[in-house]
């Protein structure tokens, strides 16, 4: 479970690494331009709204890159806390038991691994926003270049749910 988790947390990172370079690119598409602004304080035109394709994007790809960061920071807390309940006590063997099981008795009180099974939900999510940011972004762009795209992620959230569903309705899956 340890190893699954320490991955989870090293994709959670590589995710958001990936996400801050979208982000940094096409922030600047919800700002007014610099030329508007100049117009704007000189003639007292205004500067017109960023779309709402742009602002959906941008909305879309800071929320992944707010849910990945989570993510790898449930990780990283959760190694913590299971390097610390692994950590060998000083003591004799019945020292060492009670302080194991002191431990223990902490880690099911504050729901270790309900939180531990947070991570992989959270950084599921977050593709799933960044790649219907990336959608709307394709489809802003080329309509030629968004039809592959699109089909190979109806196909893959389409076996994903599929992979979700079968087994509340098989037990043998």
């Amino acid at each position: 479970m340890v190893n699954y988790m320490l991955l989870n947390t090293c994709q959670a990172g590589l995710f958001s690494t990936a996400l801050i370079g979208f982000n940094v690119v096409y922030y600047p598409t919800i700002q007014p331009s610099q030329q508007n602004q100049q117009c704007s304080e000189t003639s007292s035109v205004l500067s017109s709204p960023p779309k709402t394709s742009d602002v959906a994007i941008n909305l879309l790809w800071f929320t992944s890159l707010t849910l990945t960061l989570i993510s790898a920071s449930i990780g990283i807390l959760v190694k913590q806390w299971i390097d610390e309940y692994k950590s060998i006590a000083w003591g004799g063997p019945r020292h060492r038991l009670r302080v194991r099981q002191y431990r223990r008795e902490g880690f099911e009180q504050w729901r270790v691994s309900t939180i531990m099974h947070w991570q992989s939900p959270l950084l599921q999510l977050g593709l799933l926003l960044f790649v219907v940011g990336l959608l709307i972004f394709l489809w802003k762009l080329s309509h030629v270049v968004a039809i592959l795209p699109t089909i190979f992620f109806i196909l893959w959230w389409s076996f994903w749910f599929t992979s979700m569903l079968l087994p509340s309705a098989f037990s043998n899956c």
